[in-house]
């Protein structure tokens, strides 16, 4: 799947100077928990692995094989190359087709109780420092 820059909410992807923030290009995988169609019900038990990349503290980019709706919210772990994994939870901002076959997403990591949001925060911090 294509490289390609992001931006949240927009669906467009915007020059490098209109960031408003650094994003790490490091590679990662995200394991995201399918939610259910119905809000009234428990979450699916569908699951699907995908590559993420371009990540931010506010969220990262997804490329996989399957199509998510903009708005829905989903468990996801994500491992970082050389780090624990992280318990998050994630919505999608967009989502469409790849030029090479698949589908890109942008997500937003939510701050949430029960979850890993400080611990994601930190991780991505040490990155940046590290570069």
């Amino acid at each position: 799947m294509s490289d390609q820059d992001y931006a949240f909410g927009t669906g467009q992807e915007p020059d490098e100077e209109h960031r408003t923030e650094y994003r790490l290009t490091a590679k990662a995988s995200a394991r995201i928990r399918l939610a259910s169609a119905d809000p009234d019900t428990v979450a699916s038990d569908e699951e699907f692995t995908c590559g993420i990349r371009d990540i931010s503290a506010q969220g990262f980019r997804i490329m996989a094989d399957t199509a998510v709706t903009p708005g829905s919210l989903h468990e996801t772990v994500v491992t970082l190359d050389g780090l624990a994994q992280m318990q998050l939870i994630v919505e999608v901002i967009w989502c469409r087709p790849a030029e090479d076959g698949g589908y890109l997403m942008g997500v937003k990591v939510l701050e949430s109780d029960d979850t890993d949001y400080l611990d994601w925060l930190e991780a991505v911090a040490d990155a940046l420092s590290a570069d």
